[in-house]
């Protein structure tokens, strides 16, 4: 299989024919974890890092992917060499869909969109607990409920953001 370090395309196209074709080799795990790999490379781009852009802001086609492919090495095989550093990455790209997910919902915010905001912002408490993203998705459930005129649901989410991040600061207003 070609290396996945120059031509992710390539390498996750011979991980997905070795894995069809040879799904009881022995070392059908390193098909997985290389597949994985490849996708993670695509998410975070050279293009994202040479401008200091945060990639969560594109398309997380790859990232889910790699996330896929990660949790099925380690569903299938979780005593492979490769398990740890998969775990560890799946980590790296929770933290990232979640990030996806608050740019989504700000860009929702600056349109008033404010039932789209909501809805994200309950996928990241939901889906992406437990990541450092939950604290901002409460703020902006509180400015969208405030937007919204619903004040119970605000306050009540306000009492929930302060129990559990006292320390949280809101980011910037254009953020």
């Amino acid at each position: 299989m070609p290396t996945k370090s120059d031509q992710p395309e390539s390498a996750i196209a011979a991980a997905d024919r070795f894995i069809k074709t040879f799904p009881r080799h022995p070392h059908v795990d390193y098909a997985y974890y290389l597949r994985g790999l490849a996708d993670f490379d695509l998410t975070s781009s050279l293009y994202s890092r040479m401008l200091h852009d945060d990639p969560a802001r594109r398309d997380p086609r790859s990232a889910r992917e790699s996330f896929r492919y990660f949790a099925t090495l380690l569903e299938q095989f979780p005593d492979s060499l490769y398990a740890q550093d998969a775990r560890l990455r799946m980590i790296f790209l929770r933290n990232y869909l979640a990030r996806h997910e608050i740019h989504v919902a700000r860009f929702y915010m600056r349109r008033g969109a404010y039932v789209a905001v909501l809805n994200r912002s309950k996928n990241v408490l939901i889906t992406y607990y437990q990541t450092p993203s939950v604290p901002e998705a409460l703020w902006l459930m509180i400015r969208a409920y405030r937007k919204l005129g619903l004040k119970a649901q605000a306050t009540e989410t306000q009492q929930v953001l302060k129990l559990n991040y006292p320390h949280f600061q809101a980011p910037r207003k254009n953020s």
